[in-house]
């Protein structure tokens, strides 16, 4: 990682902490106001307010992000690593197998093109829409299951469930939606 300071009005407002021993233990600073087109490539940016900045054309690949306030930030043309790009939020293009757990059982789901699907973590995943394919490998029509944060959410093979209230707060993994995992080892592990 890249230690990096970031000033506004001449006042330090952001320094990061985490570098490894082999690198450069110099700080880079940046002025806030002029992120445009930034460099941030590896940078630690853990935590840091970047409220309204203009990231617009700046190089975010690899960069740590988490806990990061992008609010309102400028991100249009941002160069971000695909892990940056699910957590911001992405629109599904192409049908996907994904997974979840219910009542202690696997129910297999398609992601269906146009959902939105964010993960904070890149692992643990929510989107608005999906069909039910099966449950615990039943793929037997009408077969169903509720949810086991909402019991009168249910999941039913062969049907499209969607979340009407999806909350597109990309910073928060606990809000309203589908939650479920990339692969099924995931999902059988979880709780």
């Amino acid at each position: 990682m890249r230690k990096v300071k970031i000033i506004k009005e001449g006042k330090v407002i952001f320094e990061s902490d985490s570098y490894y021993e082999y690198e450069n233990s110099e700080f880079i600073e940046f002025d806030f106001c002029n992120l445009y087109n930034a460099n941030l490539r590896y940078v630690d940016l853990r935590y840091a307010d970047l409220y309204n900045a203009n990231l617009d054309n700046a190089d975010l690949r690899y960069a740590h992000l988490t806990n990061a306030n992008l609010y309102n930030a400028d991100l249009e043309n941002a160069n971000l690593s695909d892990e940056e790009k699910i957590r911001k939020g992405y629109i599904n293009k192409n049908k996907k197998i994904v997974y979840k757990k219910c009542n202690n059982k696997i129910v297999e789901l398609e992601l269906l093109k146009n959902s939105i699907v964010f993960s904070i973590n890149n692992h643990k995943c929510r989107t608005n829409k999906v069909k039910v394919i099966s449950i615990d490998g039943d793929k037997t029509a009408g077969l169903k299951i509720s949810s086991g944060y909402d019991n009168n959410f249910i999941y039913e093979v062969g049907k499209i469930v969607e979340v009407e209230d999806f909350n597109l707060m990309y910073n928060v993994e606990c809000a309203s939606g589908i939650h479920f995992f990339m692969n099924k080892e995931d999902a059988e592990k979880y709780w």
